[in-house]
């Protein structure tokens, strides 16, 4: 009996590594299959581009297409020089310490390439929340490193405090060249930044509907504001944004939603990491989301993750099929088990299903900033969500590359 008893128990036991194994198996399969979905919006959208390259600059789809090399002495002076500038007009939080290396790409961008391009037109209007107001300073620097017109936060705040709130601060410089000159304006979006009283108000329906085509706009769409909670609201923005472009003679680009990079589970925010966490390299792991993060105030990211942070579970099952939108808020995860690129999966398949007509350029600079090598180009500890001065200056590159291989 007690050898029945035990050939029993060892049997009981063998069948439960089994079910342990036929479980891990599945799991394993659905996360193959997700990841595997993921490729195919990435790879769909790689081969319906026009601005696709084969270097790494282009529309790649994996961190690894893109390769860094040292930059050269002149292109570190001349980033001095922005970092400078940028101290000078009162944007020290802009002006982080200068790279060393950078995108290695077959089309080369140079200040004087940038300049030269921007200088084809009229009018360049940027537009959208503070991603682009650091892109607007560090090109005013970029154009002209001895420039000295714009005034501080304080100062814009202090005149036009409430046309800020409302999305209508405009602010602007003007760039003197040999064909005569060139007006460059930022507008904001608001407090509200991509929500419909801000992006679908006052300056850019105003901008795509006067500007002629002498002139070009670049918008971030506020894709970082978005969070997974209100992920539909950003389709309706990449709706409206289409839409309103089909009204202009002028040219449209759209940035690519930048990777964020705090120590996060998936390396996108959680409240407890403001002004807290350092930068982190997006490590397959982080990637996938899928890293280990210890939290500093675990009930702060309590709320987040069963509030902004909880995914819209419409949507992403829309965005991603075979996943399974109730594992995307379990515990483990801070502030989701999300794939830390999910915006920019979600621009390219909308891009895919609404956007063939090409009214709107895509930047790519997703993949591009998320490949450094070593590190990440957030902009410090506690800010992980902007860039740092080169991250800013490749965005920029990006942005002049793809008009050039449009053209």
């Amino acid at each position: 009996m007690k050898k029945l008893g035990t050939w029993m128990g060892r049997r009981y036991t063998n069948l439960l590594v089994i079910l342990a194994i036929i479980l891990i198996g599945k799991q394993l399969n659905k996360n193959v299959s997700l990841l595997n979905y993921i490729s195919t919006i990435r790879t769909q959208s790689y081969s319906s581009t026009s601005t696709t390259t084969i270097d790494g600059c282009g529309r790649v789809n994996n961190r690894n297409a893109s390769t860094w090399r040292n930059l050269q002495p002149y292109e570190i002076a001349n980033s001095t020089q922005v970092q400078t500038c940028l101290k000078r007009i009162g944007r020290s939080n802009f002006a982080t310490p200068v790279s060393k290396i950078g995108l290695n790409c077959s089309t080369p961008i140079n200040f004087e390439s940038i300049r030269s391009t921007l200088s084809r037109y009229d009018m360049v209007w940027l537009h959208g929340d503070s991603i682009m107001e650091q892109t607007f300073y560090t090109l005013a620097c970029l154009m002209n490193s001895s420039i000295n017109e714009l005034p501080t936060d304080a100062k814009l705040l202090k005149r036009k405090g409430n046309l800020a709130k409302q999305g209508r601060l405009i602010e602007k410089f003007t760039f003197v060249h040999a064909r005569g000159s060139t007006e460059f304006r930022y507008s904001r979006f608001g407090i509200q930044w991509g929500l419909q009283d801000n992006l679908y108000k006052y300056d850019f329906p105003f901008a795509v509907r006067s500007l002629t085509s002498n002139d070009i706009v670049l918008t971030t769409g506020a894709s970082s504001h978005y969070t997974p909670s209100k992920a539909s609201q950003y389709e309706k923005a990449l709706d409206f944004i289409a839409s309103q472009s089909k009204l202009s003679n002028a040219s449209i680009y759209l940035y690519e939603p930048t990777p964020e990079e705090w120590s996060t589970t998936n390396g996108l925010f959680t409240p407890s990491c403001m002004w807290r966490c350092g930068c982190e390299t997006l490590s397959e792991e982080r990637m996938a989301g899928h890293a280990k993060f210890i939290t500093e105030d675990k009930a702060k990211d309590e709320q987040y993750r069963l509030k902004d942070g909880k995914p819209e579970a419409e949507f992403f099952q829309r965005l991603y099929p075979n996943i399974n939108t109730t594992e995307l808020v379990n515990r483990s995860c801070i502030p989701n088990c999300l794939p830390n690129s999910w915006r920019t999966d979600a621009l390219r398949k909308w891009e895919n299903n609404n956007n063939g007509s090409g009214v709107v350029h895509i930047v790519p600079i997703y993949w591009q900033l998320a490949s450094i090598p070593n590190g990440n180009t957030g902009r410090g500890i506690g800010d992980c969500t902007h860039r740092n001065l080169y991250g800013t200056e490749l965005m920029i590159s990006q942005w002049i590359r793809t008009i050039l291989l449009d053209s």
